[in-house]
Protein backbone atom coordinates (compact mmCIF):
# COMPACT_ATOMS: atom_id res chain seq x y z
CA UNK A 1 0.00 0.00 0.00
CA UNK A 2 1.27 3.20 -1.30
CA UNK A 3 1.85 6.43 1.30
CA UNK A 4 1.70 9.87 0.53
CA UNK A 5 4.18 12.75 0.98
CA UNK A 6 2.15 15.59 0.64
CA UNK A 7 4.46 18.77 -0.22
CA UNK A 8 3.21 22.42 0.15
CA UNK A 9 1.64 24.38 -2.96
CA UNK A 10 4.78 26.43 -5.09
CA UNK A 11 2.56 29.56 -6.00
CA UNK A 12 1.02 27.36 -8.74
CA UNK A 13 -2.72 26.83 -7.09
CA UNK A 14 -1.58 23.16 -6.70
CA UNK A 15 -0.30 20.92 -3.81
CA UNK A 16 1.81 17.89 -5.17
CA UNK A 17 1.24 13.95 -3.19
CA UNK A 18 3.44 11.94 -4.33
CA UNK A 19 3.96 8.27 -3.58
CA UNK A 20 6.78 6.28 -1.42
CA UNK A 21 7.59 4.86 -4.47
CA UNK A 22 8.44 8.36 -6.03
CA UNK A 23 6.70 7.02 -9.05
CA UNK A 24 3.09 8.11 -8.12
CA UNK A 25 2.65 12.61 -8.35
CA UNK A 26 -0.71 13.46 -7.68
CA UNK A 27 -1.62 17.75 -8.31
CA UNK A 28 -4.15 18.86 -6.21
CA UNK A 29 -5.42 21.93 -5.62
CA UNK A 30 -4.11 24.31 -3.20
CA UNK A 31 -7.31 26.03 -1.23
CA UNK A 32 -5.29 28.84 0.41
CA UNK A 33 -3.06 29.85 -2.79
CA UNK A 34 -6.28 29.67 -5.18
CA UNK A 35 -8.22 32.07 -2.45
CA UNK A 36 -5.57 34.69 -2.85
CA UNK A 37 -5.08 34.54 -5.97
CA UNK A 38 -8.84 34.91 -6.55
CA UNK A 39 -8.92 37.83 -3.71
CA UNK A 40 -6.38 39.72 -5.38
CA UNK A 41 -8.21 39.90 -8.82
CA UNK A 42 -11.28 40.11 -7.13
CA UNK A 43 -9.71 43.59 -5.48
CA UNK A 44 -7.73 44.95 -8.99
CA UNK A 45 -11.42 44.51 -10.70
CA UNK A 46 -13.10 46.33 -8.03
CA UNK A 47 -10.42 49.21 -8.00
CA UNK A 48 -10.92 49.33 -11.80
CA UNK A 49 -14.84 49.79 -11.54
CA UNK A 50 -14.21 52.53 -8.60
CA UNK A 51 -12.12 54.36 -10.77
CA UNK A 52 -14.81 54.28 -13.91
CA UNK A 53 -17.83 55.35 -11.61
CA UNK A 54 -15.67 58.41 -9.53
CA UNK A 55 -14.75 59.35 -13.14
CA UNK A 56 -18.64 59.22 -14.40
CA UNK A 57 -19.91 60.89 -11.57
CA UNK A 58 -18.15 63.70 -11.96
CA UNK A 59 -18.59 63.87 -15.78
CA UNK A 60 -22.58 63.45 -15.25
CA UNK A 61 -22.79 66.12 -12.20
CA UNK A 62 -20.65 68.61 -14.30
CA UNK A 63 -23.37 67.91 -17.39
CA UNK A 64 -26.20 68.19 -15.39
CA UNK A 65 -25.45 71.55 -14.61
CA UNK A 66 -24.49 73.18 -17.90
CA UNK A 67 -27.73 71.68 -19.02
CA UNK A 68 -29.33 73.72 -16.13
CA UNK A 69 -27.26 76.67 -17.28
CA UNK A 70 -28.36 76.50 -20.41
CA UNK A 71 -32.05 75.72 -19.91
CA UNK A 72 -31.82 79.19 -17.82
CA UNK A 73 -29.93 81.11 -20.32
CA UNK A 74 -32.65 79.97 -23.06
CA UNK A 75 -35.43 81.63 -21.28
CA UNK A 76 -37.43 78.70 -20.66
CA UNK A 77 -38.69 77.89 -17.15
CA UNK A 78 -38.37 74.58 -15.77
CA UNK A 79 -38.95 73.45 -12.40
CA UNK A 80 -35.86 73.31 -10.66
CA UNK A 81 -33.87 75.55 -12.80
CA UNK A 82 -31.35 77.77 -11.03
CA UNK A 83 -31.99 81.60 -12.38
CA UNK A 84 -29.99 83.14 -14.93
CA UNK A 85 -26.99 85.11 -13.68
CA UNK A 86 -25.71 88.09 -15.33
CA UNK A 87 -22.46 87.10 -17.76
CA UNK A 88 -19.25 87.96 -15.93
CA UNK A 89 -16.57 90.19 -16.85
CA UNK A 90 -13.56 88.14 -15.90
CA UNK A 91 -13.42 84.76 -17.22
CA UNK A 92 -11.36 82.61 -18.09
CA UNK A 93 -11.49 79.44 -20.91
CA UNK A 94 -10.81 76.02 -19.14
CA UNK A 95 -9.84 73.40 -22.52
CA UNK A 96 -12.78 70.87 -20.52
CA UNK A 97 -15.02 72.85 -19.06
CA UNK A 98 -15.15 76.48 -21.20
CA UNK A 99 -16.18 79.73 -19.70
CA UNK A 100 -15.76 79.93 -15.68
CA UNK A 101 -16.98 82.74 -13.11
CA UNK A 102 -13.50 84.14 -11.05
CA UNK A 103 -14.70 83.81 -7.40
CA UNK A 104 -14.99 87.67 -5.90
CA UNK A 105 -14.64 86.87 -2.83
CA UNK A 106 -13.27 83.79 -0.50
CA UNK A 107 -11.84 83.32 3.31
CA UNK A 108 -12.24 80.52 5.71
CA UNK A 109 -11.80 79.98 9.25
CA UNK A 110 -10.06 76.81 11.05
CA UNK A 111 -12.11 75.21 13.41
CA UNK A 112 -10.82 73.64 16.50
CA UNK A 113 -12.95 70.49 15.49
CA UNK A 114 -10.77 71.00 11.99
CA UNK A 115 -13.78 71.76 10.10
CA UNK A 116 -13.60 74.93 7.99
CA UNK A 117 -16.49 77.99 7.89
CA UNK A 118 -16.09 79.58 4.27
CA UNK A 119 -17.51 83.06 3.60
CA UNK A 120 -18.00 82.73 -0.62
CA UNK A 121 -18.95 86.27 -2.29
CA UNK A 122 -21.86 88.14 -0.55
CA UNK A 123 -23.51 84.08 1.03
CA UNK A 124 -23.98 83.44 4.11
CA UNK A 125 -21.53 81.37 5.87
CA UNK A 126 -21.39 77.79 5.69
CA UNK A 127 -19.10 74.75 7.22
CA UNK A 128 -17.21 72.26 5.27
CA UNK A 129 -15.92 68.98 7.26
CA UNK A 130 -12.42 68.27 7.49
CA UNK A 131 -11.37 66.25 4.30
CA UNK A 132 -13.43 69.33 2.24
CA UNK A 133 -12.33 72.05 3.66
CA UNK A 134 -8.59 70.83 3.36
CA UNK A 135 -9.44 70.02 -0.20
CA UNK A 136 -10.98 73.81 -0.90
CA UNK A 137 -7.95 75.39 0.98
CA UNK A 138 -5.26 72.93 -1.01
CA UNK A 139 -7.35 73.37 -4.79
CA UNK A 140 -6.80 77.65 -3.55
CA UNK A 141 -3.47 77.53 -3.09
CA UNK A 142 -0.77 79.53 -5.21
CA UNK A 143 0.85 76.53 -6.28
CA UNK A 144 1.14 74.13 -9.70
CA UNK A 145 1.09 75.47 -13.10
CA UNK A 146 -0.88 78.68 -14.54
CA UNK A 147 -0.69 80.80 -17.37
CA UNK A 148 -3.17 83.40 -16.10
CA UNK A 149 -4.34 85.26 -13.19
CA UNK A 150 -5.51 82.38 -11.69
CA UNK A 151 -3.50 79.92 -8.93
CA UNK A 152 -1.60 77.49 -10.31
CA UNK A 153 -3.32 73.85 -11.17
CA UNK A 154 -2.37 71.09 -9.09
CA UNK A 155 -2.24 67.33 -9.71
CA UNK A 156 -4.28 64.93 -8.15
CA UNK A 157 -0.99 63.18 -6.65
CA UNK A 158 -0.07 67.66 -5.30
CA UNK A 159 -3.70 67.77 -3.71
CA UNK A 160 -3.12 64.15 -2.48
CA UNK A 161 0.17 65.55 -0.62
CA UNK A 162 -1.73 68.79 0.61
CA UNK A 163 -4.80 66.86 1.88
CA UNK A 164 -3.05 64.10 4.24
CA UNK A 165 -0.24 67.05 5.46
CA UNK A 166 -3.54 69.07 6.68
CA UNK A 167 -5.30 66.18 7.97
CA UNK A 168 -2.65 64.72 9.57
CA UNK A 169 -3.28 60.99 8.11
CA UNK A 170 -1.86 59.05 5.74
CA UNK A 171 -1.37 59.96 2.20
CA UNK A 172 -5.14 59.85 0.41
CA UNK A 173 -5.29 57.40 -2.89
CA UNK A 174 -6.06 59.54 -6.13
CA UNK A 175 -9.41 57.77 -6.21
CA UNK A 176 -10.15 59.34 -2.77
CA UNK A 177 -9.46 62.77 -3.58
CA UNK A 178 -11.88 62.27 -6.85
CA UNK A 179 -14.50 61.26 -4.29
CA UNK A 180 -14.10 64.48 -2.55
CA UNK A 181 -13.98 66.53 -5.54
CA UNK A 182 -17.15 65.68 -6.86
CA UNK A 183 -18.85 66.12 -3.14
CA UNK A 184 -16.70 69.71 -2.91
CA UNK A 185 -18.60 70.91 -6.16
CA UNK A 186 -21.87 69.77 -5.21
CA UNK A 187 -21.38 71.56 -1.62
CA UNK A 188 -19.91 74.82 -3.21
CA UNK A 189 -23.10 74.76 -5.63
CA UNK A 190 -25.37 74.08 -2.94
CA UNK A 191 -24.89 76.13 -0.48
CA UNK A 192 -22.59 79.07 -2.39
CA UNK A 193 -24.69 79.36 -5.39
CA UNK A 194 -21.55 78.57 -7.71
CA UNK A 195 -21.47 76.88 -10.53
CA UNK A 196 -20.04 73.49 -11.00
CA UNK A 197 -17.03 74.25 -13.06
CA UNK A 198 -15.60 77.10 -10.15
CA UNK A 199 -13.74 73.53 -9.66
CA UNK A 200 -11.83 73.93 -13.04
CA UNK A 201 -10.27 70.76 -14.37
CA UNK A 202 -7.32 70.86 -17.39
CA UNK A 203 -6.76 67.38 -18.36
CA UNK A 204 -2.89 67.66 -18.77
CA UNK A 205 -2.16 70.23 -15.38
CA UNK A 206 -4.88 68.91 -12.93
CA UNK A 207 -6.76 71.09 -10.90
CA UNK A 208 -7.58 74.53 -9.49
CA UNK A 209 -10.12 76.80 -7.42
CA UNK A 210 -11.37 79.59 -9.57
CA UNK A 211 -10.10 82.26 -7.61
CA UNK A 212 -7.07 84.98 -8.50
CA UNK A 213 -3.52 84.59 -6.98
CA UNK A 214 -4.35 88.18 -5.43
CA UNK A 215 -7.19 86.69 -3.46
CA UNK A 216 -6.43 83.04 -1.84
CA UNK A 217 -8.33 81.20 0.65
CA UNK A 218 -6.96 81.82 4.35
CA UNK A 219 -7.20 80.07 7.16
Amino acid sequence: MLGSDRRPGDGTGLAREQGQDGRHLVMTPDSSALSVKLLGDLTWHLEKVARAASRLEERLDALAWKTRRAVAESGVTQRGCQPCRPKPTHTWHTPDVGPVVWIARLKTEQRPDGSLIVFVNNRRPFALQPHLGALLLALAEDTGVSDDEGVGFKTVGDLAIRMSKRLGTPRLSGDTVNKYVCKLRKELCRRAGLEADVIQTNRRLGRRLAVRRSMQAGS
